[in-house]
């Protein structure tokens, strides 16, 4: 919750402060500042290959976050400053902040002996109902109006920040493989069928980059509007893990993924005016992020590191969300 005060603050500081510089300069045209409530469904999943070339299995671990649902609340302000040297356009800041909370979804954990997710020695189904999303962006852009304002379009550069805390709880073997596990180990064995006590494992993925985007805004009226927003981000991805049943791994960090990627984000928007300054709005939300092959580093509990391909990671979600927005 701590973070959650300290990213709320920083939105606000930052649409602020530009504001304040804006009355200054006699420049400002006009903001607004939108709060909204919602909820929003989420999947991630990541592997690795045995070791760092990729050789076989190329697929030697998977990881799963299914149907994450989280209620989310997020903070959106933009600010409208005129321009004196680019015609009728206008300059556009927008700052966003959004917290989310996982109240329930679900996780799977495979391991394979074989190459294409073949030769499957070990897999639980594991609960995922906990965690927390974060997500920052902050652009700025120039707003072309035509048509008497009644339509514009706006490209954008921006930064964004996106970050899902995820767990593992209440575990279940569901597979248990013992011949396949020999393919590939001398010793051991997997877990056996069942339910098992103690998981208490963790996630956290980290996505950061700068975006380009093209936001274009259509009034059927005074009091109605419709948009429609397109992002393309160049994306930095770093995560922690803590496996805490696994003793041979150090802890609290048993390993870490780096990796680069792209990103989309697809908005569609309807905002109602119904006062002077008070407005409804309505928000869909589509987003598809991925990485290419990166890094797997794992720390070991008598202080060795291991080094495996990270073959992908793969974040998709979808959100809906009710605002209220004041506009000055």
């Amino acid at each position: 919750m701590k973070s959650v005060f300290f990213s709320i603050a920083f939105g606000l500081c930052f649409f602020l402060s530009f504001s304040a510089q804006a009355a200054d300069a006699k420049r400002f045209k006009k903001a607004n500042v939108d709060l909204s409530l919602g909820y929003r469904v989420d999947q991630l999943d990541w592997n690795i290959g045995r070791d760092i070339s990729g050789g076989s299995p190329n697929i030697f671990s998977e990881l799963e976050w299914k149907d994450l649902n989280v209620w989310q609340i997020k903070l959106d302000g933009e600010l409208e400053l005129i321009n004196h040297d680019f015609g009728h356009s206008t300059t556009i800041v927008i700052a966003e902040v959004g917290y989310g909370k996982i109240v329930s979804g679900d996780n799977q954990d495979s391991d394979y002996a074989g190459d294409n997710r073949t030769l499957e020695w070990s897999r639980s189904n594991n609960d995922a109902g906990d965690g927390n999303t974060l997500d920052l962006s902050a652009a700025f852009g120039l707003r072309f109006p035509f048509f008497n304002s009644r339509f514009s379009v706006t490209p954008l550069v921006g930064y964004a920040f996106n970050r899902q805390e995820l767990t593992m709880s209440k575990g279940f073997q569901t597979v248990s493989d013992q011949t396949n596990y020999d393919l590939l180990f001398s010793s051991g064995g997997p877990s056996p069928l069942g339910a098992f006590s103690g998981l208490d494992s963790n996630y956290d993925a980290n996505w950061w980059g700068q975006w380009l985007g093209l936001d274009v805004d259509f009034a059927f009226s005074p009091s109605l509007k419709v948009g429609a927003g397109f992002e393309y981000h160049w994306i930095d991805y770093f995560a922690e893990a803590n496996w805490n049943l696994r003793d041979e791994f150090a802890h609290p960090v048993s390993f870490e993924h780096e990796a680069k990627g792209r990103g989309l984000v697809v908005d569609l928007s309807l905002d109602y005016l119904f006062s002077e300054n008070w407005a409804l709005s309505f928000l869909g939300r589509y987003s598809d992020f991925e990485t290419g092959a990166g890094t797997d580093r794992t720390y070991l509990d008598g202080g060795g590191t291991g080094l495996q391909r990270l073959n992908e990671v793969n974040w998709e979600s979808y959100a809906l969300m009710l605002g209220l927005s004041y506009q000055f």
